[in-house]
């Protein structure tokens, strides 16, 4: 969990530093939303550390899944 909050933490620094420089308006716009994202999953990581859960099978870990639906090319 260390290594993966400190990854987390290494991309959100890159990030902090690209949306310093100069950027249009719709990309300074796109990269605070990534921000954003990357704080929260920052918190996440270091909740799940803090509460020490370790395992894919613990609720907590589960609780923080994302569930994506792709629709097949197939037909029948």
């Amino acid at each position: 969990m260390r290594e993966a909050h400190a990854a987390q933490v290494g991309l959100l620094s890159d990030l902090i530093s690209l949306v310093q420089g100069d950027l249009s308006k719709g990309m300074r716009q796109k990269i605070g939303c990534l921000i954003t994202m990357d704080a929260h999953s920052r918190d996440i990581i270091d909740k799940l550390h803090l509460e020490k859960v370790y395992n894919s099978e613990e609720f907590q870990w589960q609780s923080q899944l994302k569930v994506y639906y792709i629709e097949s090319d197939k037909k029948g």
